[in-house]
C-alpha cells in the first residue's frame, strides 16, 4: 500500500514550485572571490551615497561614513575595522593591502574613493554615478 507524501515534503515541493513560477532566483554566492579592493570601493560609494543623501554633501572623511571593513577571520565587533576621525580621508582599514583615499569635488556635491596599493599606485578608483570601480585612464601615484 503506497502511502501518502509527508507533510513536509509537500510543503517543501509546494515552495521551490512557487519559487519556480514567481521567478525567484536562487541566492547569491556570496563567497565567491573578488578583489579586495573592487568589493571594498563599491561598498565606500554606496556609503558615501549614503551619506549625501542624508547631509546634501559627500563625506570628507571616513569617519563621518558609516562603513565596517573586516577582511578574514574577524568579527564585527572587532577593534580597527571601522574608521576612526583620526584617519581622515584615508584609511588603511585592519588586514587590508590597500590605502582607501576619499576625494571630495570642489562643491562638495560628488567625491570619489581610489584603492592605492604599497607602490603608492593607484589601481583602482569609482566616482559618485558609478556602479563599478575602474582602473585610472593615466597612471596615478599617490
Amino acid at each position: 500500500m503506497a502511502r501518502a507524501p509527508s507533510l513536509t515534503l509537500t510543503v517543501a515541493c509546494s515552495l521551490l514550485q512557487l519559487a519556480a513560477v514567481n521567478g525567484a532566483r536562487s541566492m547569491e554566492k556570496v563567497h565567491v572571490a573578488s578583489p579586495e579592493a573592487e568589493v571594498f570601493l563599491k561598498l565606500a560609494m554606496r556609503a558615501a551615497n549614503a551619506f549625501t543623501r542624508e547631509h546634501r554633501r559627500c563625506p570628507s572623511s571616513w569617519g563621518e561614513m558609516d562603513i565596517t571593513y573586516a577582511n578574514g577571520p574577524y568579527r564585527i565587533t572587532d577593534p580597527d575595522i571601522r574608521p576612526r576621525p583620526a584617519d581622515g580621508a584615508t584609511w588603511r582599514p585592519r588586514a587590508s593591502n590597500y590605502d582607501y583615499v576619499l576625494e571630495v569635488r570642489q562643491d562638495g556635491k560628488a567625491c570619489r574613493v581610489l584603492a592605492v596599493n604599497a607602490h603608492r599606485d593607484v589601481e583602482l578608483t569609482i566616482e559618485s554615478g558609478m556602479d563599478s570601480p575602474l582602473p585610472p585612464k593615466v597612471p596615478q601615484k599617490r
